[in-house]
């Protein structure tokens, strides 16, 4: 299991980035189940699932797919506050 989260080769006193990656796992973990969601419950996605394997895609190259679709959706939502560089120092000034 570590050899699959890329710690294995890495001593415990060292790791100051699974943290990071941990919260990457888990952002990706709920992308990919949001996008199954829309995949069975939603009409625009499953008509876009219904185009892609007609045109000849694996599901797994569909779901890469509407994973980048999502990503972007969701970055369109964020506040412009959560995505200047002004917010991030005014937190670690407090």
């Amino acid at each position: 299991m570590r050899r699959l989260s890329d710690l294995s080769w890495i001593r415990k006193d060292q790791r100051t980035t699974s943290t990071e990656s941990e919260g990457k796992r888990q952002a990706n973990a709920a992308l990919y189940r949001a996008v199954i969601v829309r995949m069975r419950r939603h009409a625009p996605h499953q008509a876009y699932v219904e185009r892609r394997t007609a045109q000849g895609l694996s599901k797994k190259d569909i779901i890469r797919c509407l994973k980048r679709y999502l990503t972007r959706e969701i970055y369109r939502l964020l506040p412009p506050t959560a995505l200047s560089g002004e917010s991030i120092g005014a937190l670690e000034a407090a």
